[in-house]
């Protein structure tokens, strides 16, 4: 019968430290595994909602820009769509140069707000 040497056999022996050591690593690093997993959902959840919020002024400012030129009419709007509400509001510069400003709200509650420059000169009616 071979004997087995006391070292191997009892916690003050070196298996049992090594062993404790790599499970605590393996569980390390398999937590952080996680929380980056989690923080990646959500920055792609974020992500999305600014696509959407962008989406939803380019639509905005095309569609006040044809609104306008058949129009001529310098009224604050809003406009609704699946994704969310896009408020525009208007304050003249100058005599050929109108300033929009868009809040826009998604429909999971995110905001965004753009200013963007229209340039009436450049614009015409073809």
């Amino acid at each position: 019968m071979k004997k087995s040497l006391s070292i191997i056999r009892n916690q003050k022996g070196i298996t049992f430290p090594s062993v404790l050591l790599l499970t605590s690593l393996v569980l390390l690093h398999l937590s952080f595994s996680i929380i980056s997993f989690s923080h990646d959902i959500r920055i792609t959840a974020n992500h999305m909602e600014q696509i959407k919020a962008q989406t939803l002024f380019q639509i905005g400012y095309e569609r006040y820009e044809e609104e306008f030129l058949q129009k001529k009419d310098f009224r604050s709007t809003t406009y609704e769509s699946p994704d969310g509400v896009n408020h525009i509001n208007i304050s003249q510069m100058a005599d050929n140069t109108l300033l929009l400003h868009f809040n826009i709200v998604t429909n999971e509650d995110y905001h965004y707000t753009v200013t963007k420059k229209l340039n009436l000169a450049t614009k015409s009616h073809n």
